[in-house]
């Protein structure tokens, strides 16, 4: 039997719903009917089962496969980037770009100061990494370079989520994912850091994160940089000289505020400025 190709698990499935923004008619807001017509990142065996004149509408925060391309054509589809769309057009399926838009947070200011105060972090500067965000390849080699960044800047501390035992070191703290969902951490994160595969999008984390103030560091990769504006909304690092720009810009940060408050609020500036962005959608 030929072995199928191992894909990534979609944010939609292996992130907290909170931490994503969301296609607009996912929110609920159009009323049930209308949210039950969406399909997001349905199997083949979905795509093959609907009939031919059908009104649901397909999402996608990841590419589809090669198997379900053909199965699209003809369809309503939408997805959250140009960069995907593009893919889509090569495989002759149009599709509709639809931006993921974020969900309000009630309360933030909030909720990021008792974060902060469990992680006995509220006066540092804190970058988010989580394992399902960076290729595994990747693990080790960064969390060296970020043991050798927070040492030189002791304002800087890492929270690296794992599926893995909570373990503390001196400044890098790896915590397991269930007591991140259970305490709602993610909203002490002031930096996060996204380098993953091409076939899956970061655009509903990334306008999530512009929305509430969280800087990104990301790679060029897919449409991971369409939202992050080289230093304008975050940081665009070259996957080739990864570890060494991630350093340089964590310090960067580290030892100018003014300078990272300015991306925090040209994010937010950016969101506003895009036709449809400008209010959050009330989570359900």
């Amino acid at each position: 039997m030929k072995q199928q190709p191992v894909r990534p698990i979609p944010l939609s499935s292996s992130l907290p719903e909170q931490c994503c923004a969301i296609f607009p008619a996912i929110s609920g807001q159009r009323g049930e009917l209308e949210k039950s017509r969406v399909l997001l990142n349905p199997s083949v065996d979905v795509l093959q089962s609907l009939p031919e004149q059908s009104d649901r509408i397909i999402a996608y925060d990841m590419l589809p496969s090669q198997e379900a391309l053909p199965l699209l054509r003809g369809r309503t589809v939408w997805v959250p980037s140009f960069a995907f769309r593009y893919h889509c057009q090569q495989h002759q399926v149009k599709t509709e770009v639809r931006y993921p838009v974020p969900r309000a947070v009630i309360q933030l200011v909030r909720r990021k100061k008792e974060a902060k105060q469990h992680l006995s972090a509220a006066q540092q500067l804190l970058l988010w990494v989580d394992e399902c965000l960076i290729p595994q390849s990747e693990k080790t080699s960064l969390l060296d370079t970020l043991q050798q960044t927070c040492r030189m800047s002791p304002r800087l501390k890492v929270v690296w989520v794992t599926e893995q035992k909570e373990a503390r070191h001196k400044h890098i703290w790896l915590i397991p994912r269930d007591e991140v969902e259970r305490n709602e951490l993610w909203y002490g994160a002031d930096l996060l850091l996204t380098v993953g595969p091409t076939d899956q999008s970061f655009v509903p984390l990334h306008v999530q994160c512009l929305h509430t103030g969280i800087v990104v560091l990301t790679d060029g990769a897919g449409d991971h940089d369409e939202w992050i504006r080289h230093q304008f909304s975050g940081v665009v690092l070259n996957p080739k000289t990864l570890n060494k720009e991630l350093r340089s810009y964590l310090l960067m940060m580290a030892d100018n505020p003014t300078w990272l408050l300015g991306l925090k609020r040209n994010g937010q500036s950016l969101l506003r400025r895009i036709r449809g962005m400008g209010e959050a959608i009330e989570s359900e």
